[in-house]
């Protein structure tokens, strides 16, 4: 070969789009129709047409709708506590952590993801219940923690306890779905959201020099 010759690149290769499995496109099917009709309105029949899998494949992968709803459950409350995780370890301040916590964007109209299903009479099962509890729970530790920890590092006053300070939080955002829910107006989460917000500025210590 001489050394004028030059070797020619080979061509890029593009990756082929990911396939989605039948069982993705299910989950993804029944976290919308889940989440907009509710569990119990959702007919298998809306699971199919959505989601464009047929009879024969949703039931190679899930027992029943149950067993689907369970799934739908379990990925949205890993995805919310993935996303808490990532607030504890990505904001350094306790107060700052409620606040982002606070400022996570919502839907009112639709409601809480995980939150809603607790109306349905299918949340004495154990599919549905499990990941439901496991979620609330979380967020209770997490709001609790970080509400403990700025008030002992002087960032808010101790004149009300953490467990009050935590529970009135996460009651304005839950109870603030169900008032937006209430009167179709997406707003009124915001509004219950910006009383917490409040009520953080009140406790707020001035910062040490």
């Amino acid at each position: 070969m001489s050394k004028n010759t030059r070797l020619s690149k080979s061509p890029s290769k593009t990756l082929p789009p990911k396939r989605i499995s039948g069982r993705e496109k299910l989950i993804a099917a029944a976290s919308e129709l889940f989440w907009i009709n509710g569990y119990e309105s959702t007919s298998p029949h809306d699971l199919y047409t959505f989601s464009g899998v047929g009879q024969g494949s949703f039931y190679h992968h899930f027992t029943g709708k149950l067993d689907l709803l369970n799934a739908v459950l379990e990925q949205i409350a890993s995805t919310e506590i993935n996303l808490l995780e990532q607030i504890d370890t990505s904001v350094s301040s306790p107060l700052d952590r409620l606040y982002r916590y606070l400022s996570v964007k919502r839907d009112g109209q639709r409601g809480c993801k995980i939150g809603r299903y607790v109306h349905e009479s299918s949340i004495e099962k154990p599919e549905v219940h499990n990941p439901i509890r496991r979620y609330f729970s979380y967020v209770e530790k997490f709001l609790s923690d970080n509400v403990s920890a700025a008030q002992q590092q002087g960032e808010i006053s101790t004149s009300l306890d953490a467990d009050t300070i935590s529970k009135l939080i996460l009651s304005s955002v839950q109870g603030g779905y169900v008032i937006a829910r209430a009167h179709g107006r997406a707003n009124a989460l915001d509004v219950s959201i910006a009383a917490s917000k409040q009520l953080l500025n009140n406790l707020a210590l001035p910062k040490r020099g």
